[in-house]
């Protein structure tokens, strides 16, 4: 949160310096961990991932380049994660994984005129976030008994000690991908569907969840935009 704190001031002189909107946005994600480089393993272990609900909160604006050319700077509080099931011959378990980010995308916008009161619009563009938060919960079954699992996930960038750690979850600190996305606008309210994907792997090791992953997410949300005024200086 003083991650956030700390970029507003950045984020109001950028809107404040030309003529753009400003304004909130709030969506329901549905997020998940995308395998990428799968290994395989000596032990008879199987890993996957399965989606769980996620959360997008903060402000957006909208800077007019050109004719109906738009680049929309953003700073968002995001949660994202997954449910991570764990098989074997001798235990089971399955865990949700929940991140919270401080995620700053920049999105170029074409707009196109729908109708008299109702624009459509498209775009494209690539995020950065860094991790602030996180926690990880569920149950382990093994020939012993049932164990509940419930830790705060350490941010690093190293997990190689000489037995590599499995709980609690050690993520990379820092995430960044891209992000499309499209909507419709009436009055000031836009509705939108984005989709990101995660470039970086989120893993320090991924051995031992036979290979590693990344962020990926599809978010339906709505904004609110005013009109500012080009500052004279």
């Amino acid at each position: 949160m003083r991650i956030l704190l700390l970029l507003f001031p950045c984020f109001w002189c950028i809107c404040v310096q030309a003529q753009l909107r400003i304004g909130v946005q709030g969506g329901y994600s549905r997020v998940r961990w995308a395998s990428i480089n799968p290994t395989s393993s000596i032990l008879p272990l199987s890993y996957t991932t399965c989606a769980l609900s996620g959360f997008q909160t903060g402000l957006v604006a909208e800077v007019n380049l050109w004719n109906r050319l738009f680049l929309r700077p953003a700073l968002f509080v995001s949660g994202k994660g997954t449910t991570l099931n764990r098989q074997s011959w001798f235990d089971t378990s399955s865990r949700g994984i929940w991140l919270q980010y401080v995620e700053l995308p920049v999105t170029l916008v074409y707009q196109v005129i729908l109708s008299r009161k109702v624009t459509g619009f498209v775009g494209a563009g690539l995020y950065a976030a860094p991790a602030f938060s996180g926690i990880e919960k569920g149950e382990e079954k093994t020939l012993s008994g049932e164990y509940g699992i419930y830790n705060e996930v350490e941010f690093g960038t190293h997990n190689d000690g000489p037995v590599i750690q499995m709980l609690p979850t050690i993520i990379k600190p820092f995430d960044y991908g891209f992000t499309v996305l499209a909507g419709v606008e009436l009055r000031s309210v836009q509705l939108l569907l984005t989709y990101s994907r995660g470039l970086k792997a989120l893993l320090p090791n991924g051995k031992p969840y036979n290979g590693n992953y990344t962020n990926s997410g599809l978010t339906v949300s709505a904004a609110y935009l005013i009109s500012t005024k080009r500052q004279q200086l």
